[in-house]
């Protein structure tokens, strides 16, 4: 099995553009979603500009929270939708080292969609900022193992590579 490189994927037309000109990998253009598509994603353009997502499997708790802060302010805009599988097709990505997924909210939805028999990766940092149990059961019948966390990312290694 080869394993292959990197890419960046960033919905944000704006913040496309700066990863383009920062990264040396390709960059995507899409939301990961659970498939390929269009969705209502809300841009946090301020205060927590880290917690921008689609709306509709955005954390509740989060979109909450987050306008509660003074210097917070959002837009939303429609954007491009790619599944895991989708991505990992385009970019070439059969057996990937690593990947990173930070998707507020629509982290289980994604990975119940992801062929995890088709796209083994070596080790993923999935983003859950609750808890949520389904995540862990998901990656452990999929042979990866819960390893560590770093922050609210759960860390996996893949049982078989």
């Amino acid at each position: 099995m080869a394993r292959l490189d990197r890419c960046l994927v960033e919905p944000v037309a704006a913040n496309l553009t700066r990863a383009k000109v920062a990264r040396s990998c390709p960059c995507l253009g899409y939301a990961v979603a659970d498939q390929d598509g269009t969705g209502e994603f809300i841009t946090v353009t301020e205060g927590f500009t880290q917690m921008s997502g689609l709306s509709g499997s955005y954390d509740e708790n989060m979109l909450k929270r987050a306008p509660e802060n003074p210097h917070h302010k959002e837009t939303t805009i429609e954007v491009l939708t790619k599944s895991l599988n989708g991505i990992s097709e385009e970019a070439g990505f059969e057996y990937p080292d690593f990947v990173s997924l930070d998707i507020e909210g629509s982290e289980l939805s994604a990975l119940q969609r992801f062929p995890f028999s088709d796209h083994r990766v070596g080790i993923s940092a999935i983003q859950d900022n609750i808890g949520i149990r389904e995540i862990v059961e998901l990656m452990r019948g999929n042979d990866y193992e819960l390893t560590d966390f770093c922050g609210p990312d759960e860390i996996y290694a893949c049982r078989k590579n």
